[in-house]
């Protein structure tokens, strides 16, 4: 990457080793870890190689290519392999991640994981500001008052971390309290949603699901019980 944050691909054409090159990453829920593993196997982190994906914009089609910079000098097609990441931190100057990948199968799996992980990140993020927007005394009180959001019970456990809307995450759980949490509409946690759609199947089917969802769907929200 050049100082103008452009790809230089005649850089990478150049390399005597293809090592030099290469770099070892890591995609975590919030950031992307960027690193050079040595001789002795050890990793080592680059120059702002610990990137919050709070702060980026993902690009899969940089602008700027040319038919000259397509190709390195073994020949190889780097045509739509590179994706670039633009990193804006809120206290320090920004910079720019340019990737490229082995494959096109390999791109689109990094940029789809990496565009889901920055998703994720502002969704929760959103859910946060709309609860601080609300009364800092009403959300508390209302969790006080209702003991099935922290207390244990023959099918349900809490663990003691929160999740996204400040309420005790659940360890595990009998089926019927995990659809009453999901249709809960005080409740919107994109946490506790994404972890039940990756996790369902395992416990339960598609089909009782839906009927759940479609039950609360048709169901008029003053026939609700308030807890």
């Amino acid at each position: 990457m050049s100082e103008k944050g452009k790809i230089t691909r005649g850089r990478l054409g150049s390399l005597s080793l293809k090592k030099e090159g290469e770099r070892q990453c890591f995609l975590f829920s919030k950031h992307l870890i960027i690193c050079t593993r040595g001789s002795g196997g050890k990793l080592h982190l680059t120059k702002n190689g610990v990137v919050s994906l709070i702060d980026c914009t993902l690009m899969e089609e940089p602008e700027g290519t040319d038919d000259e910079s397509k190709s390195d000098k073994s020949g190889q097609d780097m045509e739509h392999l590179d994706f670039k990441i633009v990193v804006e931190p809120k206290d320090s100057q920004s910079f720019t991640i340019i990737l490229v990948a082995s494959s096109r199968q390999e791109k689109s799996a990094w940029t789809s994981d990496i565009s889901q992980c920055i998703d994720n990140i502002r969704c929760n993020g959103l859910m946060m500001n709309a609860f601080e927007d609300n009364s800092t005394v009403t959300v508390p009180q209302m969790i006080k008052s209702d003991s099935s959001l922290y207390c244990d019970d023959v099918d349900i456990r809490f663990s003691k971390m929160m999740n996204s809307c400040k309420v005790l995450q659940i360890r595990y759980a009998s089926v019927e309290r995990l659809l009453e949490r999901l249709t809960d509409l005080r409740f919107l946690s994109i946490d506790f949603l994404n972890t039940f759609l990756h996790s369902y199947r395992v416990f339960t089917t598609a089909d009782v699901v839906l009927d759940k969802l479609i039950t609360i769907y048709k169901k008029p929200i003053s026939a609700i019980p308030a807890r």
